[in-house]
């Protein structure tokens, strides 16, 4: 990753997949400024992928609710679900996952219960 995010630095969703590779080792300073330099090529893209966005957005979210860092993990997931709203139930559950991993249960609930927490449709039963 690091030698094609190296030979194409315009390409945000290599450095994204960096980040991801990145936290995946628990590389958390690495991955921050991986997924801080993802948005910033996004942010210069004439059409920014909101894929991208959302995963570095994501990404961030996990380093610090991880970190502890309660209201940062907030606004960068809040910000995950806004830019891809396709996925946004999905990294707001994630953030409670997170969370949960880490022993927080009152962000776990926090986070289940701000406004932003999106409402799923109820599956109905299967006979």
């Amino acid at each position: 990753m690091l030698k094609d995010s190296a030979a194409k630095p315009d390409a945000s969703i290599l450095w994204a997949q960096l980040g991801q590779a990145q936290l995946g080792l628990k590389k958390y300073d690495d991955a921050e400024t991986t997924y801080k330099k993802t948005l910033e090529i996004e942010a210069a893209a004439k059409k920014p992928n909101p894929a991208v966005q959302g995963m570095a957005q994501s990404g961030l979210g996990e380093i610090y609710a991880r970190a502890g860092k309660v209201p940062e993990a907030n606004t960068a997931y809040d910000a995950a679900a806004k830019v891809n709203p396709a996925q946004g139930s999905m990294y707001l559950k994630n953030e409670a996952v997170i969370f949960s991993q880490v022993g927080n249960a009152d962000a776990q609930v926090a986070a289940r219960m701000r406004p932003s927490w999106p409402i799923l449709p109820r599956r109905s039963p299967t006979t």
